[in-house]
């Protein structure tokens, strides 16, 4: 049995510890926290934090798993890219509670979190995050790196570009895109097209943060921050 490090010690990082806990016990002797913002030898949710994200450079590859849970789409490309950069093993982790329709596909280093839905045929690139009770619909695209939030609704057919953040609540319609690193608000509803790069909020969703030139190209962030 090996040695769990969950990269981030915030909200999700401590529905990561519940999810490991009762779906995989049988999987980890132990678990820990690795976290740049809190000091080590801290209890978080009755974990211990281990240290730095140095941690991912100096432990030898494969003595452990790793899981990326924090909820920021730039921070999980960027960690992923560090720890696999290390040769890390970064793990998917999810809650015996979500439904996963056979025909779906799901990438590796993913976090889905309980009673979300993953309908028939959608595809859920690496490295997603999918959170508690998000409805991903029949035939959905969602890009790597991805984050949809609790209770979110990506309907049937809709494609969720690399890197976009759904807030908690929004709805996607039917067919309709979000490109690749955009934001849509908490409890936003999108009927039209999401550039990429853009924010939207509200019912109907309205651009209200046009796309920067570096949106695409994300980067390292100095702390691990929630999240």
């Amino acid at each position: 049995m090996k040695t769990l490090l969950i990269v981030g010690a915030g909200g999700l990082g401590s529905e990561v510890v519940d999810m490991v806990r009762g779906s995989m016990p049988e999987c980890y002797a132990d678990i820990g926290f690795v976290d740049d913002a809190v000091p080590a030898n801290r209890l978080v949710h009755g974990v211990r934090v281990i240290g730095d994200r140095s941690v991912l450079r100096d432990v030898r590859p494969g003595s452990v798993d790793f899981c990326i849970a924090v909820g920021d789409p730039r921070a999980r490309r960027a960690l992923t890219e560090v720890a696999e950069g290390y040769g890390q093993h970064v793990i998917s982790v999810i809650d015996e509670t979500a439904l996963l329709r056979p025909s779906a596909t799901v990438g590796e280093g993913v976090i889905i979190g309980a009673r979300a839905v993953v309908s028939s045929n959608a595809s859920i690139g690496a490295h997603t995050a999918i959170n508690i009770g998000a409805v991903i619909g029949h035939a959905v695209s969602i890009g790597p790196y991805a984050v949809i939030g609790a209770g979110a609704l990506v309907s049937g057919g809709a494609r969720v570009g690399e890197g976009a953040l759904i807030g908690a609540g929004a709805s996607i319609l039917l067919g309709k895109t979000v490109g690749s690193w955009a934001t849509v608000a908490m409890g936003a509803a999108v009927f039209t097209e999401v550039s990429a790069g853009t924010t939207v909020l509200g019912n109907p969703a309205r651009v209200f943060m046009p796309a920067r030139r570096d949106r695409g190209n994300p980067r390292a962030p100095d702390n691990l921050v929630e999240r």
